[in-house]
């Protein structure tokens, strides 16, 4: 995690702003079978996998609050927004990762995510995986960033 704090120098002197930049490789989170892997490799692969599906929970939430939401604002006669919605639970604590990413996965931030997928055919299942899974980031509609002073 990177921190980063910025002074303007221009019109309005003295507007600060503040950052957060989060970098996460989760590589070694193919299929553990296919893998081959042992040991330590064995593991940190476990626990980087239980990190994904963790973090997969989250997103999965966060496409239904922001599901809720949309719907409300469109005026779904059959979907009634309440307040409730907004504060449907995220399970940020299931795991280290989505505690940390807690702030940059919901609320006012910008989260990019990269996937990288192999082009040969052996792979395909976990290419197919990972494009899902970004596709289920997609769907994750968060609220518009903001400067704070």
């Amino acid at each position: 995690t990177v921190y980063i704090e910025a002074t303007d120098l221009g019109k309005s002197i003295g507007t600060k702003a503040f950052s957060k930049l989060n970098l996460v490789d989760l590589a070694g989170s193919e299929r553990l079978a296919k893998s081959g892997a042992t040991g330590t490799h064995l593991t940190e692969m476990t626990y980087i996998n239980k990190s994904l599906s963790a973090l997969g929970t989250c997103i999965s939430a966060l496409v239904t609050r922001s599901r809720r939401i949309q719907s409300a604002a469109a005026g779904a006669r059959s979907q009634v927004y309440t307040e409730a919605d907004n504060k449907l639970h995220i399970p940020y604590r299931d795991c280290k990762l989505t505690h940390i990413l807690s702030d940059s996965l919901g609320g006012d931030s910008k989260t990019l995510m990269f996937l990288h997928v192999s082009p040969t055919k052996d792979d395909v299942p976990e290419t197919l995986c990972s494009l899902e899974f970004g596709q289920r980031v997609m769907n994750v509609a968060l609220g518009s960033m903001r400067k704070t002073r």
